[in-house]
């Protein structure tokens, strides 16, 4: 998920949702008229409502979430292009190395 932060009506339905949880759990519902009870559910399923939406805002997009992994994955392939081209580098410096001890040898052999 990106760093996104609250605007401003997010923010206002974040502190309405709390205080209506607030106030249901302050609610003592073993002496609560009916009608009570039933405000408190019709609270509490707004509030559900606007936690939703607002989940369903700061939620990534699908191409936001697809950039993000192809990003991921672009540093991938570059750490492991790294280390092949790190592992080749080696590999040219031994056969460079091999080439100078056959020349020597042979060399050595001209010689005699």
């Amino acid at each position: 998920m990106t760093g996104r932060r609250l605007g401003l009506a997010d923010q206002a339905g974040v502190d309405r949702a709390t205080a209506v949880l607030v106030a249901t759990e302050s609610t003592e519902f073993s002496t609560a008229r009916t009608v009570d009870m039933l405000e408190a559910i019709d609270g509490l399923q707004g509030s559900l409502r606007i936690l939703l939406d607002v989940i369903g805002r700061l939620t990534p997009t699908r191409s936001e979430r697809l950039a993000a992994q192809h990003d991921e994955q672009f540093r991938n392939l570059a750490r492991a292009a790294r280390m092949e081209i790190h592992a080749a580098a080696g590999s040219i410096k031994r056969l460079g190395a091999f080439e100078r001890a056959l020349l020597g040898m042979v060399d050595d052999e001209e010689s005699r």
